[in-house]
């Protein structure tokens, strides 16, 4: 037996050596098995650990809105007193300057928080702060429903509402219109999305080298093509937010609902979406041909660039900033805001604004008041305002006279068109109940409610789905102020529909002091929910409530506060003015 011994040899304390052997053996092993049980212990308190953190995980996911897609899984919030589940940001699509846009698709399992706006895209405007040339984001939004114990989206397989914003081709965001969220809170019965797509310059742009450069063979509409491509994530993924794919709804306000129209004749859209929703569009757009619009942009936008007079425009054009080439838009690209009475007949009598969109023959196919093959049938209701101008910032005077009215009339007219067609004017307009709204009525008619009236006859005598034709009669219910809050809005004025019907009354576009509802504005607004949410539903409007298709009838809709009242076509009305060669040369064009 080999002993171990302790201490020098003679020590009187040898004799104890094998039992200080044994003892410090003993410390070894219990030194061993505790790194041994350490390690053990570390090993399953952090498994343990990990099953606390995934339960924790869990459990945050169940109270926090969640989507799992193909392309990723979005983490949103809850908004609106936790009724609605908010997705914010969300990536669609990418696109390189002047080409169209391509998806973007984040690998499966990625998990990504979607709780802040994507930046707007580049507009027109001095400051481009929150603007970013990629900008091609959504929101989209759910209501919520409650199962047990767990709080999630409400997957009933809901119509899906598609809000294209307004700004005339040239500013906002999916943000800029108010809170269009307010339609799922308010309803419960639909899921919205909000989608962003390339404005101005960088949206709309078409010259001939831009055109080698681009795949299509052509160049301009960027902002339509990403537009379609949201469509096409929608169909991809929108199941996962609670949406019927198969009833998708594209809902627009202005240049929104000319985006609308627009879509209506863009290729490859079919089975995109299955109805639309067009409020206080421009009928003139997109309607120039690809050359005019080629020579339009170089005479007229080119020079602003500082790129006209390079050898290598494209080369220039690339390495322009965005916000500078934004900002050298011409003002006339967009003359929203003012009033615009004809000036004389056509073809010398033109609307001073240049377009923006146009027929390419490849993404937009033919304009949108022609029989063309390629029309995407689907229901479609176009509405418009009374009173579209009324809440501009140009006022008309006082008209409570015959001689004030007459006068008005002969300075508006008489220069372009001779005196007496201000008698002419007049006698067409008579049996409206106030003077000034009969001003804004002709101004209504030459702008944008004669030319959307042709457009849906046209869209009528070939489709097989409900054409709806509705005019807002239903204005504020007591004095509002409006944008630049030094005056009151009482007539039916563009976005009075879409503020009153989302609930943000006076707050769309501006934030003048509040105004509190009356019963008939909340009225109208409860009404106009239920009609855009029986179309989205059903693709039809209830004929019992005085809606009629321009299929089956030759009528239209007064939209009052409290229901409609069908009419008969103001033909005499538009085709006075159609005689007199003011139709598409002054019809609104962005």
């Amino acid at each position: 037996m080999n002993e171990c011994y302790v201490g020098l040899e003679g020590d009187p304390r040898k004799t104890f050596a094998p039992k200080l052997c044994w003892s410090l053996r003993c410390l070894y092993v219990l030194i061993l098995t505790g790194f041994l049980f350490l390690g053990f212990c570390t090993t399953v308190f952090s498994q343990l650990g990990s099953l606390v953190l995934l339960a924790l995980d869990t459990h945050l996911a169940e109270q926090l809105p969640f989507a799992s897609t193909s392309c990723g899984s979005f983490i949103g919030k809850w908004e609106r007193a936790a009724s609605v589940a908010a997705f914010r940001g969300i990536q669609f699509g990418h696109a390189q300057r002047w080409l169209p846009p391509e998806e973007v698709c984040f690998r499966f399992g990625d998990k990504l928080t979607a709780v802040t706006d994507g930046p707007a895209c580049v507009g027109r405007g001095a400051s481009h702060q929150g603007q970013d040339e990629h900008c091609l984001y959504l929101n989209i939004f759910a209501p919520r429903s409650s199962h047990g114990s767990t709080t999630t989206i409400r997957a009933n397989n809901l119509p899906i509402l598609v809000y294209i914003h307004g700004g005339g081709l040239t500013s906002g965001s999916a943000t800029s219109d108010g809170h269009v969220e307010n339609l799922v809170s308010l309803t419960g019965e639909v899921v919205v999305v909000a989608c962003q797509y390339r404005l101005g310059v960088l949206g709309f742009m078409a010259l001939h080298e831009l055109s080698n450069r681009d795949p299509r063979g052509t160049s301009g509409n960027y902002g339509f093509l990403d537009q379609q491509l949201c469509l096409r994530w929608i169909q991809r993924h929108g199941h996962a937010f609670g949406g019927d794919t198969s009833r998708v709804t594209l809902l627009g306000q202005s240049s929104g609902g000319t985006s609308i129209l627009a879509q209506l004749m863009v290729q490859g859209n079919q089975g995109l979406f299955h109805r639309a929703i067009s409020l206080s569009a421009s009928p003139g757009a997109p309607r120039m041909g690809h050359i005019e619009k080629e020579q339009q942009d170089r005479t007229l936008w080119l020079p602003h660039t500082g790129c006209s007079n390079e050898e290598r425009i494209l080369t220039c054009l690339l390495s322009r900033d965005a916000g500078d080439l934004a900002s050298s838009l011409p003002e006339s690209y967009g003359l929203f805001g003012i009033s615009d009475y004809p000036i004389q007949p056509g073809p010398n009598g033109r609307i001073p604004w240049a377009t923006l969109s146009h027929v390419d023959g490849v993404t937009v196919r033919a304009p949108i008041d022609k029989i063309h093959p390629d029309r995407i049938d689907v229901p479609l209701l176009i509405q418009s305002m009374g009173a579209e101008m009324s809440g501009s910032s140009e006022a008309l005077p006082q008209l409570r006279s015959n001689e004030l009215w007459e006068s008005f009339l002969m300075q508006r007219f008489s220069g372009g068109f001779g005196k007496r067609f201000a008698s002419d004017v007049e006698h067409v307009y008579e049996g409206n109940s106030s003077r000034e709204l009969a001003a804004y009525n002709i101004d209504s008619d030459t702008g944008n409610f004669c030319g959307l009236l042709r457009i849906a006859q046209a869209a009528a005598s070939t489709s097989s789905s409900s054409v709806y034709v509705g005019v807002v009669e239903a204005g504020p219910g007591r004095p509002l102020f409006w944008c630049d809050c030094s005056k009151t809005v009482q007539f039916p004025f563009h976005g009075w529909d879409l503020a009153a019907t989302t609930e943000v009354w006076n707050q769309l576009w501006c934030a003048c002091p509040n105004y509190s509802p009356t019963s008939l504005d909340r009225q109208f607004a409860l009404q106009q929910r239920n009609r855009w949410l029986a179309l989205a539903k059903y693709g039809q409007l209830d004929p019992s409530d005085g809606w009629t298709s321009l299929t089956h009838q030759n009528a239209y809709v007064s939209i009052l506060h409290n229901g409609v009242i069908r009419r008969a076509l103001p033909e005499k009305r538009c085709t006075f003015w159609e005689t007199h060669n003011v139709s598409t040369n002054w019809y609104w064009v962005n």
